[in-house]
């Protein structure tokens, strides 16, 4: 007899029935139902592997000794980018911790096709993975595709370490503070590492060596300095003079300062709208910089008080204009003009890697403000500029080192650029340094050329074509 309906009350009645009548059959029904129940469904598929489900990067991280490095925090950016600069909020970032084997395990959401991702690891005593700024010595980018498990093992170097935390004048913690840890010599300026506080006003400095011997001779200071829009400007002493044990547990004050707001007028006297405005202190340490808004007005807040340089120089339309100031209290809503910035008409220019470079002169330096009178000058970046994978580049931008060299003009810098890429261990990759003045600061960035065969071959056109003006004249 069948029941006419398989409602749960009518089987388990059968079922009752069944076990009491035909207790073997009972048994050996339960065993069917049970092997059942595990088997899928028809046209069902298989249960499957939870890695099969989603894309993972995974690996294991030890230091140059191969032993495995505990509590490394791993970054991961997708899509690929420049880690030295990456930062959780613009880029995404998706993070994960070794264990005590090493071994780490991120998960990559929403991955539709095959991509290209940045790695970055850190741990306290040991370089960052994404290098220094001005050593790139590698990078860890990896091809992950859908709903696979990709593999990518790191090294980390040992390196110094250092750390604090930010506060205003009432020791409040400040979030969202800038730093740039810095080394210079005596006519130069290079990056070791970007990052900011986070929102406990805490940060963390990895790319420092241990000591300033490991970093190399030319190199007489190492500074870190911190800027926030709203705060003075403040930096530490040389790192390398401060104590082991406080090297971990820096405190730094950054006070309110002073505001000075109003309008840039251009020659014409119209707002002057996108024009750089900075404040400087005489006596040097403190900067500010700008960009003016639609109706040509700017806030610059957290200015040192005394003596200040207030100037406006756009190079891309050749205005400038300087004002000294004594400042002992906010300055607002005043006006300053720009003035015409003279420039021979006689400049030679020259078609560099989709640029458009011409000789630094003393006329130049006076007329842009630069510090040197030698180098090459960009005039027009050009439109694809990033795929040389130096930054964002702008008129007024000049290059003055390359290789290990300096430059005095368009034509040894091609000469030297040609001479390092043909050195079979650049892999068309060739260190160059140019200086640069942008809203949070100036100075110089040390950066690597990327270039291709046609790229070399297109110098030693350049060069060529400059030899040969050089004869005729």
């Amino acid at each position: 007899m069948v029941p006419d309906a398989f409602s749960s009350t009518k089987i388990n009645m059968w079922l009752q029935l069944l076990q009491n009548q035909c207790p073997m059959v009972f048994v050996c029904l339960l065993t069917v139902m049970s092997v059942a129940a595990e088997l899928p469904a028809q046209g069902d598929t298989p249960a499957v592997k939870r890695d099969e489900l989603v894309t993972v990067l995974t690996g294991s991280i030890n230091d140059e000794n191969g032993m495995p490095l505990e509590n490394v925090r791993v970054k991961v950016a997708v899509p690929a980018t420049d880690m030295r600069f990456a930062n959780s909020e613009a880029n995404h970032l998706l993070g994960s911790t070794t264990d005590k084997d090493g071994n780490y395990r991120v998960e990559i959401p929403d991955v539709s096709e095959a991509i290209m991702i940045s790695v970055d690891a850190m741990k306290q005593g040991f370089r960052r993975r994404s290098g220094m700024l001005m050593r790139w010595d590698g990078e860890t980018k990896v091809q992950v595709e859908p709903e696979k498990t990709t593999e990518a093992d790191m090294t980390l170097k040992p390196s110094g370490y250092f750390a604090g935390l930010v506060v205003d004048e009432t020791g409040k913690p400040i979030a969202g503070v800038s730093i740039g840890a810095n080394a210079s010599g005596d006519t130069f300026s290079a990056g070791i590492e970007r990052t900011s506080t986070d929102h406990n006003g805490r940060f963390e400095i990895f790319n420092y060596p241990k000591t300033r011997a490991d970093l190399g001779d030319e190199f007489t200071s190492c500074k870190m300095y911190f800027n926030h829009d709203d705060y003075v400007q403040e930096e530490t002493q040389d790192v390398f003079t401060i104590d082991d044990v406080d090297r971990t547990d820096l405190r730094i004050v950054m006070p309110r300062g002073y505001h000075i707001t109003g309008t840039i007028l251009n020659v014409l006297g119209k707002p002057f709208a996108g024009a750089m405005v900075k404040v400087v202190s005489t006596n040097g340490g403190h900067r500010k910089g700008v960009i003016t808004n639609s109706e040509g007005k700017f806030a610059l807040k957290g200015v040192a008080g005394g003596e200040v340089e207030l100037s406006c120089i756009d190079r891309q339309s050749n205005q400038k204009r300087k004002l000294s100031l004594n400042l002992n209290a906010d300055k607002l809503e005043f006006d300053m003009r720009l003035l015409p910035i003279s420039v021979s008409s006689q400049i030679e220019i020259y078609e560099v890697l989709g640029m458009k470079l011409t000789d630094v002169t003393p006329e130049l330096k006076a007329a842009y403000e630069f510090w040197s009178d030698e180098g090459a000058m960009i005039v027009d970046p050009g439109t694809d500029h990033a795929r040389l994978e130096i930054g964002e580049l702008a008129k007024g931008d000049y290059f003055w080192l390359a290789g290990k060299e300096k430059i005095a003009n368009v034509q040894e810098f091609v000469a030297k650029v040609i001479e390092e890429a043909e050195d079979p261990k650049s892999e068309l990759s060739v260190r160059v340094v140019y200086s640069f003045s942008r809203p949070t600061m100036d100075g110089n960035n040390t950066q690597y050329l990327k270039l291709t065969p046609a790229d070399v071959e297109q110098l030693r056109t350049v060069l060529e074509q400059a030899n040969d003006s050089d004869k005729q004249e």
